[in-house]
């Protein structure tokens, strides 16, 4: 018969009414007695000594998987993900918590992007919308950087995060690629909306310039266009109406002296006759009851009334030839004449032209002051006057303020003009025409000092921009500074000495550390 062991420790904890041993220890049954020894995950470094946690993890003996991390308790261990992992039930591994998909990340968007890194992630700018500055992540004005990829004809226009190109005034987007614009066509304001059937009749009340006086003429430019005006008006200073042209009120009549009045009328003027004149049974004006047939006039001659030679004031009785006949006595002949013909019946300057249309009926006045004339002398394109006196139309003051392009000069020349590019532009100085030169892409342009300012082009012109530890001054001005160079630490007394406007050099004087 098998008795069973005598439990020592259970008599020792009654014996004292509690645990026999100490902490972290367990009471352990042997001959006749029993013993305290240490507890599972503890030992007793010192003979005698109390009973200490032994830390697992110190001890590398591979308890958690690689991807774990090994975590010391009392009397044990965990294994634990390490921050940025997650545990996968399954595999029993550690997986890493992407926080750019989830969205647990701190990046600020859209300034920002989240980089995933293994156990945690990277903000970084969103380059190149944004850029660094500092500690943040600022707008990218890639206008201002020439960063930007616009058409010709078109503008650079940024926005937050990016930018756009603006097809510039006169031309439209005629392609566009993910919703930017990628080429720019002119666009004809002249025909823009036109009919087919009609485009061709001037001024059928389609168009820009639409509302003008009939006859005028679109005149289409690169990038914009202007209206040209009919006979008998002028472009107003702005450009946007043709005005009448009081032809009395400046002399360019044809109406004769003392005869007939000048009235202006829209785009025209009509000569009728002054006090004391009538009309004979020709049209022409005549002193009311005296060229009574006291004198007899020639085959196609007329009697008219003519300031007396010896007495200006006083008019007499005259005999002339009626328009179309020459005769050096119109007493007694005039014969038809064929006026284009005759070498000195226009002005230098001037053209002879034809004044009656195919179905008979006149647009113009004869220019020598007689009657209504199958010919009339017109001053060449570039001039103006009667026929006779032919003056330079200086087209650079008379109104036109676009014929040339913003930024061009118009220089006016005999009997024309020319449209010349400001400095800092180049084209042939059209509307439209003048587009900015980049100085700073030009080796002889560029004046600037590379050694201490990098250049940037403006509209027309260009800037140096200094360096860090350089300083603007004015022209053929000198000043005594002291530059750091932050790479090694060195500090240069230096004279800087401007030499251009735009320019200047660095002279060293004495380094010190």
């Amino acid at each position: 018969m098998h008795l069973p062991a005598y439990d020592y420790c259970k008599e020792a904890r009654d014996a004292v009414n509690g645990e026999p041993c100490g902490p972290n220890e367990i009471c352990v049954n042997s001959n006749a007695s029993y013993t305290c020894e240490c507890a599972i995950g503890f030992q007793r470094p010192n003979p005698g000594g109390e009973c200490q946690d032994v830390d697992e993890c110190t001890l590398a003996l591979g308890l958690c998987h690689e991807t774990y991390q090994c975590r010391n308790t009392v009397g044990s261990y965990d294994c634990v993900c390490p921050s940025g992992y997650t545990t996968n039930t399954t595999s029993k591994q550690c997986n890493d918590i992407d926080e750019c998909k989830q969205s647990t990340h701190l990046c600020n968007i859209p300034e920002e992007r989240c980089v995933n890194l293994p156990g945690s992630y990277r903000c970084e700018c969103n380059w190149p919308a944004y850029v660094a500055s500092g500690e943040f992540c600022i707008d990218n004005n890639e206008c201002n950087k020439n960063e930007y990829n616009c058409p010709l004809f078109s503008t650079c226009v940024n926005t937050v995060g990016s930018y756009n190109c603006t097809c510039n005034r006169g031309f439209r987007a005629s392609s566009v690629v993910d919703g930017r614009v990628v080429q720019c066509e002119d666009i004809d304001e002249c025909i823009e909306d036109k009919n087919d059937i009609n485009e061709c009749v001037p001024n059928n009340g389609l168009g820009p310039c639409n509302g003008m006086p009939e006859g005028t003429e679109c005149i289409n430019t690169q990038g914009s266009f202007f209206c040209m005006c009919p006979n008998g008006y002028e472009i107003n200073s702005n450009g946007t109406q043709c005005i009448d042209i009081d032809e009395c009120a400046i002399g360019s009549d044809n109406c004769t002296a003392l005869s007939e009045t000048c009235y202006n009328i829209p785009g025209a003027f009509n000569c009728e006759c002054s006090e004391g004149y009538h009309k004979d049974s020709d049209g022409n004006c005549v002193p009311k009851a005296m060229c009574d047939g006291s004198i007899k006039c020639g085959t196609n001659a007329l009697c008219v009334m003519r300031p007396s030679k010896s007495e200006p004031n006083k008019l007499t009785p005259k005999c002339v030839c009626k328009d179309g006949y020459f005769g050096k006595d119109p007493k007694r002949l005039c014969e038809p004449i064929n006026e284009c013909n005759r070498t000195d019946q226009c002005a230098a300057n001037a053209h002879c032209r034809k004044t009656t249309n195919n179905d008979g009926t006149t647009f113009a006045t004869c220019v020598n002051g007689n009657t209504s004339s199958s010919v009339a002398c017109v001053c060449n394109i570039g001039f103006a006057g009667d026929g006779f006196i032919c003056n330079d139309v200086d087209e650079c003051t008379g109104g036109n303020a676009n014929i040339c392009d913003e930024n061009a000069t118009c220089i006016n020349t005999h009997g024309s003009f020319v449209c010349q590019c400001k400095p800092g532009y180049e084209g042939n100085g059209l509307p439209g025409m003048c587009t900015d030169v980049d100085e700073c892409t030009s080796p002889v342009l560029n004046r600037c000092d590379s050694a201490t300012s990098n250049c940037r082009n403006t509209e027309g012109s260009f800037e140096c921009i200094c360096l860090p530890g350089f300083e603007h001054i004015s022209m053929n001005v000198w000043s005594i500074v002291h530059y750091v160079d932050n790479i090694t630490a060195t500090t240069y007394m230096v004279i800087i000495v401007v030499i251009a406007p735009t320019a200047s050099i660095m002279v060293p004087i004495s380094t010190h550390a």
